[in-house]
């Protein structure tokens, strides 16, 4: 199976909930950010992709991730490392999907060959991602985030790109329940090292308000 460099996994540590007073450290101890690509998908982070439909994130995403997958510069900056790729789309089936890798790696010239084995793709009939539901009492589904946490393991998946994020809850998106979907995604990137990208989606806000949150 092909390896990724510097794809140790860092596992959190539940809190102490103690209070601990400052000491003065080296700085020369402190590790770099590990960025995989272009200064947004890091390693233990979640970063977030929004815009108004139809602007192509999803396009970009899936680009992107085939440029993690690839180590090749095919937009701006080669990634950090080459990186086994986990892209999951909620709105298309497979063999949608399957056109836009193909479309991809013929319009940058890429043997589809040099994915297997870096790149992960699945739509909501491969696997399940709703992760919580509820309005003021959001509840999560432990067991469809037993299935990530296990899968990003056993797949030793350095970037998983969820598109897009109405997809992967219930839970209406002004609520304070939000926090609870978000700290899901923060949990695995934490516990695996990796980083999570999500899409979102907004809508267009009244006249002279912007975007909305959906």
């Amino acid at each position: 199976a092909p390896t990724s460099p510097g794809a140790e996994k860092v596992k959190r540590h539940k809190p102490a909930n103690v209070l601990v007073p400052f000491k003065a450290f080296d700085v020369a101890s402190l590790p770099r950010r590990r960025w995989l690509l272009d200064q947004h998908y890091m390693r233990g982070v979640v970063s977030i992709t929004a815009g108004m439909g139809g602007r192509g994130k999803s396009s970009n995403s899936l680009v992107e991730a085939i440029v993690m997958a690839t180590a090749k510069p095919l937009l701006r900056e080669p990634p950090g490392e080459r990186c086994r790729v986990w892209y999951h789309c909620g709105d298309d089936n497979m063999e949608e999907l399957h056109r836009r890798v193909a479309a991809i790696c013929q319009r940058y010239n890429i043997d589809m060959a040099e994915l297997e084995g870096w790149l992960f793709l699945t739509t909501p009939r491969e696997f399940e991602l709703r992760v919580a539901g509820g309005s003021m009492d959001v509840k999560t589904d432990d067991a469809t985030i037993n299935r990530i946490h296990d899968q990003i393991e056993a797949n030793a998946i350095d970037v998983a790109i969820l598109d897009p994020l109405v997809k992967l809850h219930s839970v209406r998106e002004a609520d304070v329940g939000m926090d609870r979907v978000i700290g899901v995604f923060q949990a695995v990137a934490d516990e695996h090292g990796c980083s999570v990208e999500i899409v979102h989606h907004t809508r267009k806000g009244a006249a002279g308000q912007g975007d909305a949150m959906q």
